[in-house]
């Protein structure tokens, strides 16, 4: 028993031939790293790297013919691929797949590529694909199990494992105990010289009630739908994230303290719905304008300047329509390493 599904290879490649515009979709995400396994032939990644490059040159449908015509110029890969019967094998996968079952095939494809991912980076995977069972009940029983799981559950196994060790050898360094009265005269001569106070907020009442944003706080607001609060969210996570915005009073771009690294978690809007309300809050041109395209030459400079002031910043947005606290968390932290985020804004 191998980490890969050659049937799933085999329909996803299929499926692809007769519509490349698969790749396109943002529901599927496809690397070479997912048609190969060590140990195993290039011979799929030859063919699925065949298919991505004819997609991209535009080809809408891909034959076999075109597949052998591309291959032929890489005399390495074009071998690999006669050895192991590529035309047969493609004019089989042409005939059998079928797009209705392209979801399964690819859920299956990416949980065995998942699998080796963990196994390369050392872990042990044996609890959900053990390759050393030879017994065929035990096999059954073992593909009935994996076959129930989604990458989602298979991504969960190993990060609880990675909290349970996590919990017994980390102390919480966070936890502490002390009298009420120490440090007092020192916490008072503190806010003295530098008052407890954050990154401004939108509008003076806010930063009276919260004292501005400061970190390790959360600030929850409740309203009735449609009532503003995502309008006002991504307004306060753009303030924060932009060292510049046009003022409409003085008629011109006013600099600002350096932007923040903020990120802002959308469940409702994608990224592309939520830039004509920010472009509209830096520049301060009407966000109906910007949607309409009914913009004036001094109204077009505006919006390409808070392009450029949105290109600086440090300010993400993440877009998670169907998701979990488990999820939230871990998109989160990744934006942490990765981003250093310090304001994060749900909506």
């Amino acid at each position: 028993m191998g980490l890969i599904c050659k049937r799933s290879v085999f329909q996803v490649l299929g499926n692809l031939m007769k519509k490349p515009s698969l790749l396109d979709d943002e529901k599927y995400k496809l690397t070479k790293d997912d048609f190969y396994s060590e140990g195993e032939s290039s011979f799929y990644v030859i063919i699925f790297a065949a298919i991505n490059n004819l997609h991209e040159q535009g080809i809408e449908e891909i034959d076999i013919m075109m597949i052998d015509s591309f291959l032929s110029s890489y005399e390495v890969q074009y071998k690999v691929f006669n050895d192991n019967n590529g035309l047969e094998y493609l004019e089989n996968a042409l005939e059998q797949s079928n797009i209705r079952n392209f979801d399964y095939s690819y859920n299956r494809l990416k949980k065995f590529s998942l699998l080796r991912e963990y196994k390369k980076n050392g872990f042990d995977i044996k609890d959900i694909y053990d390759e050393s069972i030879i017994n065929p009940k035990e096999q059954e029983l073992m593909m009935e199990k994996f076959d129930n799981m989604t990458l989602q559950d298979i991504v969960n196994h190993f990060e609880e494992k990675q909290l349970k060790i996590r919990s017994v050898f980390l102390i919480d360094e966070q936890s502490e105990c002390q009298h009420a009265a120490k440090g007092a005269r020192q916490l008072l001569k503190k806010f003295k010289e530098e008052p407890d106070y954050g990154v401004s907020l939108i509008g003076n009442l806010q930063n009276t009630i919260f004292r501005g944003a400061k970190p390790k706080t959360l600030f929850m607001r409740s309203a009735p739908s449609n009532l503003g609060k995502t309008r006002l969210s991504l307004a306060e996570a753009t303030d924060l994230a932009i060292d510049e915005i046009y003022d409409l009073e003085k008629k011109k771009w006013i600099y600002r303290n350096k932007g923040e690294n903020v990120l802002f978690i959308s469940t409702e809007m994608e990224a592309e719905r939520l830039q004509p309300t920010i472009l509209s809050y830096i520049s301060g041109v009407k966000e109906s304008k910007i949607k309409d395209g009914d913009l004036t030459p001094e109204e077009e400079q505006r919006i390409e300047k808070a392009i450029q002031v949105l290109e600086r910043s440090n300010f993400w947005i993440e877009y998670v329509p169907d998701f979990d606290t488990q999820m939230i968390e871990t998109k989160i932290k990744q934006h942490i390493i990765e981003n250093q985020a310090q304001y994060i804004f749900f909506d």
